[in-house]
């Protein structure tokens, strides 16, 4: 930049030893002094616009260029797209099915397990072995009541207390 003050003396911007970097505030004091048109276009330059863009796809204006190059370029990213969203949500399905299954195995699996332990305990019991049995019967018992009471209570952490008191 080579604007002067009015005095004729030249801008702190200006008045900096070769290969030093002008300061900032030279740099506004010169752009204060430029007249209204040519203010107005160098800030017009400094002024800098960002666009941030996500998704599965590029944005349009990239899908120009690609179009561009060959026109079946974006028709054959979109068909991508499409095929990558149909492979996660399939996934998603049989990742979620799986996690049923197994819960529901692991609920029948515990039943059993119970049931051993009580019908394993009343054997017990009728066989003589009274404290034996009442023990057998009792872990039966006791690990379904717990299962049943921990289960039907709501579960609360950290995270979901924050996240309470945020709301």
């Amino acid at each position: 930049m080579t604007a002067r003050k009015p005095s004729g003396k030249p801008s702190p911007a200006v008045s900096q030893k070769p290969g030093q970097q002008p300061t900032a505030k030279g740099v506004i004091a010169d752009i204060e002094e430029m007249p209204a048109e040519e203010k107005e276009k160098v800030i017009d330059v400094l002024v800098s616009r960002s666009e941030i863009f996500a998704g599965p796809l590029p944005h349009p204006d990239i899908l120009k260029g690609y179009q561009e190059i060959s026109p079946d370029l974006p028709g054959e990213i979109l068909n991508m797209a499409k095929k990558e969203q149909d492979f996660r949500h399939s996934y998603l399905k049989k990742e979620a099915e799986t996690e049923s299954r197994d819960s529901l195995l692991g609920i029948i699996a515990a039943f059993i397990i119970c049931m051993a332990l009580v019908i394993g305990g009343i054997a017990a019991i009728l066989y003589g072995a009274k404290i034996g049995g009442t023990v057998l019967a009792g872990l039966g018992i006791g690990s379904v009541l717990m299962t049943f009471i921990t289960n039907t209570r709501p579960h609360y952490n950290k995270s979901d207390k924050s996240r309470k008191s945020k709301d």
